[in-house]
């Protein structure tokens, strides 16, 4: 958001100081929302990280997966899709970022991006694990986690008190935009205003010496 005539990067400043000093009070389902893409964030990307340092499960589970054959693209998918990508969307949940790049996304669905993103993130977790339990040779109780924390996460993405909070909703300072707009002879104009009150600066000129002569010639 930026007023008029200011400067973006004070306009965002000011707008993290209201926030700050108006603390939100999140729902229970935000927190638990949060606290299981935390987790599925930090334990993803410890996983990813370990597959792609060479600490992998034996090469011969890979026989009957498809179109893969070592662990590395594995370790990727962990590592950036399950781990940055839940972290991110824990930020975004907790913080709300307005970012220009997902604002198409926050248009078509209606809701903050961050919304969309714990869906897809728990619908991936839950095709990830069901993937595993077919084509690996053994299950673990891991498995059976993280099918939880992929179903918690539909579950709770479809709970109205998070949609609520991440809907799509304008900014807290929008109406300020316009409140906060001098209206006095101080106020900085922009170019398209700045041109016509020059051009009516010089009508009232010509005027008034149009007036002038007209005065003088019936005097006369």
């Amino acid at each position: 958001m930026t007023l008029p005539g200011g400067d973006p990067a004070n306009d965002d400043r000011w707008e993290g100081m209201v926030r700050s000093m108006n603390p939100v009070r999140r729902p229970g389902v935000v927190i638990v929302t949060v606290a299981a893409l935390v987790f599925l964030g930090v334990t993803a990307v410890a996983g990813g990280g370990a597959m792609l340092l060479g600490r992998t499960p034996p090469d011969a589970w890979l026989d009957g997966v498809p179109m893969i054959s070592s662990w590395t693209v594995p370790g990727l998918i962990l590592t950036a899709g399950f781990g940055v990508g839940a972290l991110t969307t824990a930020y975004g949940v907790v913080r709300r970022p307005r970012w220009r790049l997902l604002r198409p996304v926050e248009v078509a669905v209606g809701e903050h991006w961050s919304w969309l993103a714990t869906i897809l993130l728990g619908l991936g977790l839950t095709m990830w694990i069901a993937l595993e339990v077919v084509y690996l040779p053994q299950t673990s109780l891991l498995q059976v986690v993280y099918a939880g924390v992929g179903i918690v996460l539909l579950v709770l993405s479809l709970h109205p008190r998070l949609r609520d909070g991440l809907a799509d909703r304008p900014s807290p300072m929008a109406g300020r935009e316009l409140s906060s707009v001098p209206s006095g002879p101080g106020r900085r104009r922009s170019p398209g205003e700045d041109s016509e009150h020059r051009r009516e600066h010089d009508h009232g000129r010509y005027a008034g010496r149009e007036g002038a002569r007209d005065g003088r010639e019936n005097g006369t």
